[in-house]
């Protein structure tokens, strides 16, 4: 009977992307949000900062008029600049999600090619199985009708036959593209 020996397969520049943020398309966009997103959260910071501060001053008698009208608009200039980074990043959204889009779009035919390849070689693990699941359930069929009983029987995998017609099914799937 032949042995199907399985190695490590080695992945194609598309498959060494570890997100879809890696990729050529996404990357600048991708980038573009994380240091808006690291400005708001500075930002954010900044501003309870702020209204910490005011609110301290408005509770201090002592507080000057001046320093209690820079702090408001301390507060109010952060809050406008808080608003123009959520407006950013929202304009930034659609854009990006769009190129997401194109991204796996280039990536879904390689990848189902890939699947496609390394699902054969699974069918062909799983047919070798089957042949030496089907010659030791013989065994034990002759033994039983020979009343001699034999340890193993329990190692027989009864859904193999199941999983290897949807194992078969889904690589008629990514060969038709689907």
């Amino acid at each position: 009977m032949k042995h199907t020996t399985i190695s490590a397969p080695t992945f194609s520049d598309h498959f060494a992307l570890a997100r879809i943020t890696d990729h050529a398309l996404v990357a600048p966009l991708a980038e573009q949000r994380r240091v808006l997103q690291a400005k708001r959260t500075t930002t954010a910071q900044d501003l309870q900062a702020a209204r910490v501060q005011l609110a301290t001053l408005t509770a201090d008698p002592d507080a000057s008029a001046k320093g209690l009208r820079l702090a408001r608009q301390t507060l109010d200039g952060l809050m406008e600049s808080l608003g123009d980074l959520d407006s950013d990043l929202q304009a930034l959204a659609g854009p990006l999600e769009e190129a997401e889009s194109l991204a796996r779009g280039e990536l879904r035919a390689p990848l189902r090619a890939e699947a496609a390849t390394r699902l054969q070689g699974v069918i062909a693990a799983m047919q070798n199985l089957d042949q030496a699941q089907a010659a030791l359930a013989e065994v034990h069929t002759q033994a039983r009708r020979l009343g001699i009983g034999l340890a193993g029987a329990d190692v027989l995998d009864g859904l193999l036959s199941a999983r290897l017609k949807r194992a078969r099914k889904i690589l008629g799937d990514y060969q038709q593209g689907g």
